[in-house]
């Protein structure tokens, strides 16, 4: 099923939901729609965005799409990484960094589980 939701996905938010102590989650039917709407709903033009050079072009739409300002480091290189975070951060771009984010833990954990590419 592409579209619609049924009680089953129902039960699956209310599931993930309560796994992760929050008090409601979302599923999507796939990764590109999940990207491709869920990141310019987060990310805006205050936003800054710093991009692995070999994610899915979803989430590269995402950002675009986002209006945020991107910057895109080199797969596998943390040196660059951590370049341009500390670039952001010279220029006003980054005040904080949470790591309880949810958003950078989902980030950080896709990222985690490509980095074998």
């Amino acid at each position: 099923m592409d579209l619609g939701t049924v009680t089953v996905h129902e039960e699956l938010e209310q599931c993930i939901a309560s796994f992760i102590g929050k008090e409601a989650a979302m599923i999507y039917a796939m990764g590109y729609g999940t990207n491709g709407s869920t990141i310019p709903a987060l990310m805006g033009s205050e936003c800054l965005i710093i991009s692995d050079s070999l994610n899915h072009t979803s989430i590269v739409n995402g950002a675009r799409a986002s209006a945020s300002m991107i910057r895109v480091f080199q797969h596998n290189k943390p040196a660059l990484l951590e370049e341009l975070l500390l670039e952001a951060i010279v220029e006003g771009k980054v005040t904080s960094i949470s790591s309880s984010s949810n958003v950078d833990n989902i980030y950080m954990s896709m990222y985690e589980s490509s980095s074998d590419l």
